[in-house]
């Protein structure tokens, strides 16, 4: 059974991903932990072992396979920091991460196995290989432009999903971001030239998707040493 924390329970990734951990049959969550302000502190989880929640601060993962962190970038790193401390692995789905950030996780992976990825969707990530692929055949006398819709409450703009397609893509192109309604996540990858024009999208449904594939980084996760993996090597998509 593999012994899972998860910091920002209280979130949407958070509480939606401990649900679906409480419907599989090889993960428990035996921690949570949210911020010190959060009606939740103090309280028990609703899920099978019933642990109660903790202050980030609090949190003990000497007992704990893998920690999982949907949450800020500030709070990502200190969840990394006690990952290394404690031996314990990490699945962190934060967005918005600084390449000084990114660099401190690449330096923790050195102790600890981390599976990092602004997206974790199986599907989303089928379309980051195709991007890949896609962009080796557009010279530049074809435009490319991104476009990205996510809900009115989404932070980070452009997304980190975004961020990543323009750089698969492997040269400055335009994005443009939507932040409207309760949209979940929408991408758009628009190639046009003389006579012809191609649109790549992906809509994310539910979060469920994200939530899915945190679990497929958790089930890959364990069966690493270290170092720092993304989601196509959880999906052994060639590169």
């Amino acid at each position: 059974m593999i012994r899972v924390a998860i910091v920002g329970i209280g979130g949407r990734m958070g509480s939606l991903i401990a649900k679906l951990i409480d419907q599989t049959k090889d993960m428990v969550v035996v921690a949570a932990a949210e911020q010190a302000n959060h009606p939740l502190c103090g309280q028990p989880l609703e899920s099978s072992l019933r642990p109660q929640i903790k202050r980030l601060e609090e949190l003990d993962l000497g007992s704990v396979d893998v920690v999982i962190d949907f949450t800020s970038p500030e709070t990502c790193l200190q969840t990394s920091l006690l990952a290394q401390n404690s031996g314990c692995r990490l699945v962190s789905g934060t967005t918005g991460l600084s390449p000084e950030q990114l660099s401190v996780l690449r330096e923790r992976s050195r102790h600890i196995p981390i599976v990092h990825s602004p997206n974790m969707a199986r599907g989303v990530n089928v379309f980051f290989h195709a991007v890949s692929t896609l962009s080796r055949h557009f010279g530049p006398e074809y435009g490319i432009e991104v476009v990205e819709i996510h809900h009115q409450h989404k932070k980070d703009s452009p997304s980190g999903t975004a961020k990543r397609i323009v750089d698969l893509i492997g040269r400055p192109v335009p994005c443009h971001s939507l932040r409207i309604g309760e949209v979940v996540g929408e991408h758009q990858v628009h190639v046009a030239g003389h006579g012809e024009r191609l649109v790549l999208t992906h809509q994310a449904e539910t979060r469920e998707a994200f939530a899915l594939g945190a679990l497929l980084a958790v089930r890959f996760v364990m069966k690493q040493q270290k170092g720092l993996f993304d989601m196509w090597q959880v999906l052994d998509l060639a590169l």
